[in-house]
Order: C-alpha cells, then sequence, then structure tokens
C-alpha cells in the first residue's frame, strides 16, 4: 500500500509523560485510521457496533468487549506504543506516517485481527512446528525438542534442558554460559540460602476481631504419610521450618502430588489467611506480559526453585505459620514463606520486581516465579541471559534447573504458545475447548465460561457468541437448570 504519510495530529500533548508517545485519548481515532487504511482487519462476519447500539455503553474494538473503552485499553495502547518504538508507526507534530504494515501478518498475536480471532493462529503453524507437545523440564511446553546437559563441575550430576535445535557453535557457547552460573541453580532444598531479610520478608498482620484458631487433627494413609515425614525431614534439613510448641494458630497438612512424582507439604491456611488483610500490590498483566514476550526470535524460560521458600517469614509472623503432623511427628512452623499463605504471590512479586527492576519489560518478563528472557538473536540472547544470570547471583535468587529451558523458539508462558510469529493456544486447552461437556448445573455452566474465557482473544464476537448461556447463568439456586443451547457451544468448540 501507499506509505504516504496519513493526515494526523493526534501527537503526544505536552504535559507530565504518561508513558507514551502519543495521545492516549485518541487511541480509538488511531484504530478507526487504521482500519480505514486497512492496516487492521475486521474479523469475517464481525460488525463493530454504531454509537447509536451502543447507546453510551463502553465498547472496545480492539478486544471486541463491552467492559472498557477503546481509549481505556492497555493493550491496544501498548500495540500503538511498540509499533511506534519499532519504527512502523511515525508520529509527527503534522501527519502521522505509516510504514508499510504497522500490524503485519505472523508477527504479533491477532494482529490483523480484531479481538483476537488469530488470524495468526491459524497461520503460524507452516512456519513454527507446534505439533508437538514436548516438555520443558517438568513445567513447559515447547516446539522445540530438549536436551539434557550437565552445567556442574563434574563431582554429581547438574542437569538442566537446552534447545536441540542449536548449531554446535552456539550450543557450546550456550552450556559454556550456564557453567559458569550453576550457583544461580538450585537442585536441592538445601542449596537455596534464601534472599537477604533487607529486601523483602512476608508478614501476616492481623485484622481486628479475629481470635487464633486451631483446626481439627487429620488422619491420612499410612503410605502418603511415609512419603510426607520424608519430606518434612528435608524441609528441616533446610532450615525451611522447625519444632515449635504452645501455638495459638494451628493448621492442618493436605498432601498434594506433583507432576515429577514428588509431594508438596500444603497447609490448610484459609482459617488464618481469613484474618489476615489483602496486600494490594499491583500484580503484572497476565496478557500483557504475553503479548511481550511473543515476537521474539529466542526465549529462555525459568522457573524460581521452590520459589515461595526463598523468601523468610517476619520473626514476630513466624508463630501463626504452626501446622500439625499426624503420626506422632509434631507440631512444626515455617521459617520461610510457603505456598497457601495470602499475599505470598505479592510478596514475591515484590522481590522479583525489585530484583529486576530495570531489565522487566526490555530483556526479561515475569509473573511471580515464572520467568522468560527474550531475545530478537541468539547472539544477542547470550548476552541478555548473562545480564539477568548476573543479577540473579548478586542477589541469592536460585531457579530450578529442571523446569528450565534455554535457547528455544517457543515455549508455553501462563499458559500461550509464546514465539516469534505471534501467540498461540496450548494444545491442552485447544484439547479443552473441544471436548467441552455440556453443563448440567449453574455451577458447571459456570466452569464452562471461565474456560471459554481463557481463550477469548482466539475468538471473534466471544460476548455475542456466549449470550445464549447468559440467561441460564442468571437463574437463582432453587430454579431448575434446563441446558437448550447445544448448537451455541457446538459451534463454539469447533472455531
Amino acid at each position: 500500500m501507499d506509505s504516504s504519510p496519513v493526515s494526523c495530529k493526534w501527537v503526544k500533548p505536552q504535559g507530565p509523560p504518561r508513558g507514551f508517545d502519543f495521545d492516549v485519548t485518541k487511541a480509538e481515532q488511531i484504530f478507526d485510521l487504521l482500519l480505514k487504511e486497512k492496516q487492521l482487519k475486521v474479523p469475517e462476519g464481525h460488525k463493530i457496533p454504531t454509537a447509536q447500539e451502543l447507546n453510551g455503553k463502553p465498547y472496545c474494538k480492539w478486544h471486541n468487549t463491552f467492559t472498557h473503552t477503546t481509549n481505556d485499553c492497555r493493550v491496544w495502547r501498548q500495540q500503538i506504543q511498540m509499533a511506534i518504538e519499532q519504527g512502523r508507526l511515525i508520529f509527527s507534530q503534522y501527519a502521522m506516517k505509516v510504514d508499510t504494515h504497522p500490524f503485519p501478518p505472523l508477527t504479533w498475536w491477532s494482529a490483523l485481527t480484531l479481538g483476537g480471532a488469530s488470524q495468526v493462529s491459524r497461520s503460524a503453524s507452516t512456519c513454527v512446528d507446534l505439533t508437538g507437545d514436548g516438555k520443558l523440564g517438568y513445567g513447559f511446553t515447547s516446539a522445540d525438542e530438549l536436551e539434557e546437559v550437565d552445567i556442574g563441575p563434574g563431582d554429581k550430576p547438574r542437569p538442566t534442558f537446552i534447545s536441540k535445535k542449536l548449531d554446535p557453535h552456539l550450543r557450546s557457547q550456550m552450556i559454556a554460559l550456564l557453567k559458569e552460573y550453576p550457583d544461580c541453580f538450585a537442585w536441592d532444598y538445601t542449596e537455596m540460602p534464601g534472599l537477604d531479610r533487607s529486601i523483602i520478608e512476608h508478614r501476616l498482620p492481623l485484622k481486628k476481631g479475629f481470635r487464633p484458631f486451631q483446626q481439627r487433627a487429620r488422619q491420612m494413609k499410612a503410605e502418603i504419610l511415609e512419603e510426607v515425614k520424608k519430606e518434612i525431614e528435608k524441609m528441616l534439613a533446610a532450615g525451611f521450618i522447625r519444632p515449635c510448641r504452645y501455638a495459638e494458630w494451628i493448621s492442618s497438612i493436605v498432601p498434594v502430588e506433583k507432576k515429577d512424582g514428588r509431594w508438596r507439604v500444603a497447609i490448610d491456611f484459609r482459617d488464618l489467611n481469613r484474618a489476615t488483610p489483602k496486600d494490594e500490590y499491583p500484580m503484572p498483566v497476565a496478557e500483557t506480559l504475553i503479548n511481550a514476550a511473543a515476537g521474539h526470535k529466542v526465549l529462555s524460560f525459568m522457573d524460581g526453585n521452590a520459589g515461595y521458600n526463598q523468601i523468610f517469614m517476619a520473626p514476630e509472623d513466624i508463630h501463626k505459620t504452626a501446622f500439625r503432623v499426624p503420626g506422632a511427628v509434631g507440631l512444626f512452623e515455617y521459617v520461610v514463606m510457603t505456598f497457601g499463605l495470602k499475599n505470598a504471590g505479592a510478596t514475591y512479586q515484590r522481590a522479583m520486581n525489585y530484583i529486576f527492576h530495570d531489565l522487566i519489560g526490555k530483556l526479561v518478563e515475569i509473573y511471580i516465579d515464572d520467568v522468560v528472557v527474550k531475545s530478537v538473536s541468539m547472539e544477542g540472547h547470550l548476552d541478555d541471559l548473562r545480564r539477568i544470570l548476573d543479577r540473579t547471583r548478586k542477589f541469592g535468587l536460585r531457579m530450578n534447573p529442571k523446569k528450565c529451558a534455554f535457547g528455544v523458539t517457543a515455549g508455553q508462558f501462563l499458559g500461550f504458545l509464546v514465539h516469534e510469529q505471534g501467540i498461540d493456544i496450548g494444545l491442552k486447552s485447544q484439547e479443552a475447548v473441544r471436548t467441552m461437556q455440556p453443563p448440567t448445573t449453574k455451577k458447571e455452566l459456570q466452569r464452562l465460561i471461565s474456560k471459554i474465557n481463557f481463550v477469548r482473544r482466539f475468538i471473534s464476537n466471544l460476548s455475542g457468541r456466549i449470550e445464549p448461556f447468559m440467561s441460564l447463568v442468571k437463574i437463582k439456586s432453587d430454579d431448575e437448570f434446563h441446558w437448550g443451547q447445544q448448537q451455541a457451544l457446538t459451534r463454539l468448540s469447533g472455531i
């Protein structure tokens, strides 16, 4: 198309900086202009409602949803800003120049398709092989076949994973780099020193009016109890827990089997959590992180090893974490933060933001303990990875090498496959949508809508497609549930 400047006056207004190089109050007008110039494409059969049809209701043209306006859409603002920073969308005082397609196909997620109907997803498979559901360590899904490598000094195995697609020269460079930083990983609890208390501590303040509560003792099967005892011994040896006496708050164990066959000692902290106020620390927006991770040639995925256990409890709050173990094992309390405690995610995110604050959004994206290092080239990726590992070493953070994969072209991040061409639905999510069963109760319907909503970016006009279901969501608990929308459900599962 003609790349001559398109008349536009929406440069950033004078005044305090707002984080964008354009007037965010004109985001919808920019959308309309790009749509008019055929730089954006509306999904086939979809019609943007008119102002009369909206009748004052908020509507986002990018997401095709009625929850917010296009001007308020943070994701659309970020798409515009990314196009400006990459030189594909140029604003001046007098005109806006569109340099070819600012949102070209096979570059960003659903970039040419309004509301995430995923034109990218349907065509990207010709460029990236995503048919295999291979594992990155124990926790991820990858398009690359992985190779286990030993990065230890040789005294005992120190395995982690790298892509098999790396050429021999880059493979040797990657292994050499990882061998420089074995202290950034932990293969065992005892290799985790924990973050310094001056950086972060987890606190458990109590709301007024709540008294200490002691849960009833619970029983468990003998074979599970043996596994729990082993885990308790490991945590005692690592210094994660310690015996306690005269506890006021006492919680019970809920053993959970992990994907690798080991058992996690989860604690039922529901009573303690009800008495704890919520930490309003702002968490990252998952969609923004996924968008930012996509579009890069090389990715490395890392996962915090027993991440929460790397943060110490505030000394005055340790006694509140007391839990009992059946079978005459005893009563213990956590010295470190553990899963199940209220605000644990916010505390961990606060620590990660502190450690990587100047690298987030540039070299790395982080959601709690999920870390992805992103680069546009393999050579640059080695330098980026070195900077991340240097920072990891500086603050004593430890990653789980069994859940790491380095130098891959695509991998699973927050439930989606991200790669250079954009974003795809994970195979498990695809299968879950294809095999959706008709709900028989209101609760099952709510779970069904939640599953569909998870992949909403790939379904155009989602609100219109699920509208037949909404009348059933509004029924009262004592009303009869009658499912009569199988045709609409079949159309959804076939997308």
